[in-house]
């Protein structure tokens, strides 16, 4: 049995960077490799545009948070950047989600799905029916849950 490999932690990535190592990733598709970098963009893009405490999401992104006397610091720190992804109880099946913002006294109050199709147009359907199968069971249990689901094709 092969070792298995520790995961990459969260990164902070432009958008540009992400698209970049999606077309032209070299990796194999199974190892999501090629869609990592995304969900590490849409993961720091939550505390920079969202205004999230970044030990609120899944995966951490690589950022500190000082208090200071005229309020909060956010500081870049790549040694703070987590891995992973959620386990999220839905109403029918358990669902790992990619990006997940859950606050404490609150729970889950954002999930971010992405899926890729590179050169594969045939499988462009069923990714889709995915999809929504997806929103719907977690709308089942969240039903006020903002969830997003994102394609990217190459």
């Amino acid at each position: 049995m092969a070792a298995r490999q520790k995961a990459d932690p969260c990164q902070w990535t432009a958008l540009e960077d992400a698209f970049t190592a999606f077309a032209a990733s070299t990796v194999k598709h199974q190892s999501a490799g090629h869609i990592k970098p995304f969900h590490w963009y849409v993961a720091c893009r939550l505390v920079l545009e969202g205004g999230f405490h970044p030990d609120d999401i899944t995966p951490r992104p690589p950022f500190s948070v000082k208090q200071t006397s005229k309020g909060y610091l956010l500081e870049q720190d790549p040694a703070l950047g987590g891995t992973g992804e959620r386990s999220v109880l839905g109403g029918l099946e358990t669902k790992q989600v990619d990006v997940t913002v859950c606050k404490e006294c609150v729970g889950l109050v954002i999930a971010v799905s992405l899926k890729g199709t590179l050169n594969a147009y045939r499988n462009l359907t069923n990714r889709m029916e995915e999809a929504v199968g997806d929103c719907t069971n977690l709308n089942i249990a969240y039903p006020a849950l903002p969830w997003c689901t994102a394609f990217c094709m190459c």
